[in-house]
């Protein structure tokens, strides 16, 4: 669980109007996943700030054959020294989120789940920092902990500690939501 105590003091809903906007549009019916990923991406990149050095992208390519495309990755930027003492810059992966239309949230989190591993574990072959994983199946989401496979090549997926399977809600929950992903932010050791 995030040390981000008490109420979060500007939360993405209240600063930034275009998620509201994007949200209603997710609620029509018969709206498409790409609703769903607008919302996503708006919030998290007001949470996951260019100026610290975080970009949000969509419609990622996880492998070289482009089987596994992942719906939003957040990158953070790393600025390194190589062992010949240059500069060296290096972007890394920290969350994979997996969106999913409205209206399947009904529907078991199961199989949605299940790709969300698929593509985390695309990514830790090549990566092998710290990751978490989101699924947002219209305006419900769950939030993952990932950790490496210790005996073999994959990797184990999670409930993020401290969410006990919460399924929460973009709007209602959204001071939870953002404490969850500052606390992400505050567990990347670099």
């Amino acid at each position: 669980m995030s040390t981000v105590q008490g109420p979060v003091k500007g939360n993405y809903w209240d600063k930034r109007p275009i998620i509201e906007v994007f949200y209603d549009q997710m609620m029509e019916s018969g709206s498409y996943k790409d609703k769903v990923d607008n919302v996503w991406q708006a919030l998290l990149n007001y949470v996951f700030d260019g100026a610290d050095n975080y970009s949000v992208t969509k419609g990622n390519r996880l492998d070289a054959k482009g089987k596994n495309i992942a719906d939003i990755v957040v990158h953070k930027l790393l600025n390194e020294t190589s062992n010949s003492g240059a500069a060296k810059r290096t972007v890394v992966p920290i969350l994979l989120i997996e969106c999913k239309r409205k209206g399947e949230e009904s529907n078991s989190w199961e199989e949605p789940l299940k790709q969300l591993s698929r593509y985390l574990n695309a990514i830790s072959e090549k990566y092998k920092g710290p990751l978490w994983g989101g699924l947002a199946i219209g305006p419900f989401a769950r939030f993952y902990d990932w950790k490496l496979g210790k005996r073999s090549a994959e990797g184990e997926i999670s409930d993020m500690k401290g969410t006990q399977g919460k399924i929460y809600h973009v709007h209602k929950d959204r001071e939870e939501i953002q404490r969850l992903l500052l606390g992400i932010q505050e567990k990347i050791p670099w």
